[in-house]
């Protein structure tokens, strides 16, 4: 009898898990509720971390890596689906780095180009955290990940239907709400230039 383990978690004609292919909802309506999950986690996280600044003092690296180390346990829980999705990025075509001779799966480079854009990314945002409040930082990543998902439309060549144009005009209009047009960029600056000497003489 096949244990539970070798049962499929992949649905290989839609490309995706069969837990979303099996849902009665259309599968963008998940990616959605997910990131509106998200969103409001990461409020409350920019909250927790607005409190941990005026607490313990302005250390974003620090942060940073106690907060991905501490939620690194909870992939264990995705094991199974994790390892299927190595076999597959294992099995995808190989990619030729600059002529070297070195066949590297084309998945696997994509992610390592992923991961890179995405510790760049996050980076700043920690910055930012340290610089500025948690609802400036929640509207940049508000408007990024809008940004996201208008450049996955256009790449994957999805229709854009009503409600992307409804949503479109939402987050321009919940941005230049929360806006300040008069604000004095110049305290931002040196604040950052600040920041750059210190961590120089350390």
């Amino acid at each position: 009898m096949a244990s539970s383990q070798d049962a499929p978690t992949w649905n290989s004609e839609a490309n995706r898990p069969l837990w979303i292919s099996a849902l009665p909802i259309p599968p963008f309506a998940v990616g959605i509720g997910l990131l509106t999950g998200a969103l409001l986690t990461s409020a409350y996280l920019g909250i927790r971390q607005e409190y941990l600044y005026s607490t313990y003092g302005k250390h974003p690296k620090e942060a940073m890596f106690f907060i991905h180390a501490l939620s690194l346990p909870g992939f264990l829980l995705l094991f199974s689906d994790i390892w299927q999705t190595c076999i597959r990025f294992n099995e995808s075509p190989p990619l030729d780095v600059l002529d070297l001779g070195v066949p590297i799966p084309s998945l696997w480079a994509q992610l390592i180009s992923i991961c890179l854009l995405q510790w760049i990314c996050i980076t700043n945002v920690y910055k930012l955290t340290s610089l500025t409040s948690s609802l400036n930082v929640t509207m940049v990543i508000t408007l990024r990940k809008f940004l996201s998902l208008a450049l996955s439309i256009y790449v994957f060549e999805n229709p854009f239907k009503w409600m992307h144009a409804t949503g479109t005009t939402l987050v321009l209009i919940g941005t230049l709400l929360f806006t300040d047009i008069n604000y004095d960029t110049s305290s931002l600056w040196r604040r950052l230039s600040r920041r750059a000497s210190a961590e120089k003489c350390d």
